[in-house]
């Protein structure tokens, strides 16, 4: 509209140059008789012809006057237009929160890797969209996750982030805890089925960067879910902290130092699982957390080949169950973990593992435990805690990977294993225990993901007394779906069972919807 009106604005000014320059009418010509008159009617066609180039110099001012002005009236609406854009856009973003600094869920990606989208195939040009246009095409726009927000002080970021989650599930008979799952009670008619409603995975942290030294970056991380000190415990109303991660490293592109409480080194791979997410708990999978002091470096051995070590010093802690009359301790030393691994590839910045396309690993632990037997003569003996694993995780395509680990040990109830026993409580010997567990992850689009796994822990029966577990396995499938890049919803189907020594094996069958809102 803007382009038409000048048109006819110049349009207009032209036709009056036009009338003014128009020819008079004729007068009868008079023959010239003389050089003197010649000369006069040659001035005279000069000025006319002066004072005609004049107007028009005139009028081409004004009108390049007028142009200049219409390009400002442009230039404004444009800039109102963008702003009325931003407003909007500022306004939709204020609503959605940042996803998490640290612990992300599958397939996320962080808001410093996504890029502006790409113009529709009909979108209007810049220059010939008028201000409706353009505040139509800044509503349609897809919205960009501003980055992280952060504390600064004096230097230092805090930045915090967390998972908001609301699990519900239904258990068609009784499992350990209920909320989340260990493992299922024995089929005995006192176990009826369960209904649960629970935030307590809800996880909560802050990352902490202090200026760099050199080449070194040094970072700090503090976070915890809500499942208390005794996770495997049936209260489901009353939550408290059970901090993950609190330590304080030291990293360059190759080497890390460490010391805190972290993860466990051994099992470095997180299934995808509902149950206890986001440090998802599958019979076969080993590893807790607990302080310790850590090295680990990466090496590139080649343009596409990595070779990783990690080792560390560890906390004896306490084990999740023994038995009412045994105590499990720490025998005064502590755990040795170390870990083997070669990779292919870059780690990918959208695995919130930061996984390589293909890495294997050979990973264990040592340490000794102490158990006392109370009762009318005291028995003590001391115990070796070890394990000898494997994991292999590799893409098949853009999107499709496999997951899985394999372990083998001895004295496993405080790395998860053996079903959360360590020793036989009766005559005081240690459990030994072998599993596995796999998984296939398919990404169907940027919003969609599918899981199957399978996982099994199983200790030898020779090693246990009447009504310990003998063993444990299940199988899922889920599904994620991301509403928008920090709202998630999940559901996951699987089936449990539990075999014991001298009582009934325990079967359930559970159903997880589950809500995550990232910030």
């Amino acid at each position: 509209m803007k382009f038409i009106a000048l048109c006819g604005f110049m349009l207009a000014t032209l036709s009056q140059v036009a009338f003014a320059q128009g020819p008079t009418p004729a007068a009868t010509p008079t023959p010239v008789t003389d050089a003197g008159a010649r000369i006069s009617r040659s001035a005279s066609e000069r000025s006319a012809s002066s004072e005609a180039s004049e107007r028009e110099r005139v009028l081409l001012e004004r009108i390049e006057r007028l142009e200049r002005r219409l390009n400002e009236l442009e230039s404004r609406c444009d800039t109102a237009a963008a702003a009325a854009g931003k407003d909007a856009a500022r306004t939709a973003l204020s609503a959605q929160p940042a996803p998490p600094a640290g612990s992300t869920p599958p397939n996320a990606v962080a808001a410093s890797q996504l890029v502006n989208p790409q113009p529709l195939p009909n979108a209007v040009p810049a220059q010939a969209a008028t201000a409706s246009q353009q505040r139509q095409a800044q509503a349609n726009k897809p919205l960009v996750m501003p980055p992280y927000a952060a504390w600064n002080k004096d230097g230092v970021k805090i930045i915090p982030y967390g998972i908001l989650i609301a699990n519900l599930n239904y258990n068609s008979t009784g499992l350990d805890t209920g909320s989340i799952v260990g493992f299922v009670r024995p089929d005995i008619p006192t176990n009826p089925a369960q209904f649960d409603i629970s935030p307590g995975n809800t996880f909560l942290g802050v990352d902490i960067k202090w200026p760099k030294i050199g080449e070194w970056e040094i970072n700090g991380k503090i976070d915890f879910d809500l499942r208390g000190p005794t996770p495997l415990r049936g209260i489901d109303n009353i939550f408290a902290p059970l901090f993950i991660n609190a330590y304080v490293e030291a990293k360059t592109e190759r080497y890390r130092i460490m010391a805190g409480q972290a993860p466990d080194i051994v099992s470095p791979i997180i299934s995808n699982s509902l149950n206890a997410y986001p440090f998802s708990y599958v019979p076969g999978k080993l590893g807790f957390f607990r302080p310790q002091a850590r090295f680990e470096t990466y090496q590139p051995i080649s343009d596409d080949f990595t070779f990783i070590f990690q080792g560390a010093i560890a906390q004896a802690i306490q084990t999740f169950q023994v038995g009412d009359e045994v105590i499990g301790d720490q025998a005064g030393r502590p755990d040795g973990q170390m870990r083997l691994a070669l990779g292919y590839g870059k780690p990918d910045p959208h695995d919130p593992n930061h996984r390589r396309p293909f890495e294997l690993g050979v990973f264990g632990h040592i340490g000794k435990r102490r158990g006392t037997q109370l009762g009318r003569v005291i028995a003590q003996s001391d115990f070796t805690t070890w394990s000898g694993d494997i994991d292999l995780s590799f893409k098949i395509g853009s999107r499709l990977r496999f997951n899985g680990e394999f372990f083998t040990g001895s004295v496993l109830g405080d790395y998860a294993g053996g079903i959360f026993q360590t020793f036989n409580p009766v005559r005081l010997v240690a459990i030994r225990a072998a599993g596995a567990w796999a998984q296939l992850t398919y990404d169907i689009n940027d919003k969609w993901q599918v899981n199957a796994a399978y996982g099994r822990d199983d200790p030898y029966n020779r090693d246990l007394a009447t009504g310990q577990r003998s063993l444990n396995e299940t199988g899922f499938v889920n599904f994620y779906y991301k509403i928008t890049p920090r709202l998630w919803v999940a559901a996951e189907f699987s089936r449990w069972r539990t075999t014991y020594v001298g009582l009934p094996t325990g079967r359930a069958f559970r159903v997880e919807p589950a809500v995550f809102f990232f910030f």
